[in-house]
């Protein structure tokens, strides 16, 4: 009887640990999974930035050459209005991010908390795309704007040279 019952306990022993251990890996691959969500967004997030301090520049240039650019310097910054919302909602993401998602278990209270917990990352991840493409279609407006304020104004920032050619 005590040989059963030792092989018996080792059994459950070693299913736990296995059980322990599936839910070491499992929250490993979520954590990851986490870090590469937010990733993305921040990148995104920094594109828009980039492209904004590039418009900058090109507008800073128009203007210098006085081209009236009143209508777009509104419209850039409402872009940024945008951009700033789509940090924002990044920021409420990584916090729910954050949080510990409890594993899938028996317990039907910890199972509705994990499916809240995970129902909430859903919507605040729709939330942070959509305020980025608002922020991305603000700049293409931007962009617009200044090409019917200059039409002469080509959207390149290289600088042409005169060529010559040997006859």
């Amino acid at each position: 009887q005590t040989g059963i019952a030792s092989t018996t306990e080792n059994i459950k022993n070693l299913k736990q640990d296995l059980v322990s251990a599936a839910e070491i890996r499992i929250g490993k691959k979520l954590d990851a999974q986490k870090i590469k969500v937010a990733d993305s967004f921040e990148k995104a997030i920094q594109n828009l930035k980039d492209l904004m301090t590039r418009i900058e520049s090109r507008m800073a240039k128009m203007q210098s050459a006085n081209i009236n650019i009143g209508a777009s310097q509104s419209l850039l910054e409402t872009a940024k209005t945008n951009e700033t919302l789509a940090e924002t909602e990044l920021t409420n993401l990584e916090n729910l991010l954050a949080q510990n998602i409890p594993t899938v278990s028996t317990s039907t209270i910890r199972n509705g908390e994990r499916k809240t917990i995970l129902q909430n990352i859903k919507t605040e991840s729709e939330k942070v795309k959509s305020a980025i493409r608002t922020a991305q279609k603000s700049i293409i407006q931007v962009v617009n704007s200044l090409k019917t304020e200059s039409p002469k104004e080509k959207a390149t920032s290289t600088v042409k040279t005169a060529s010559t050619t040997n006859n």
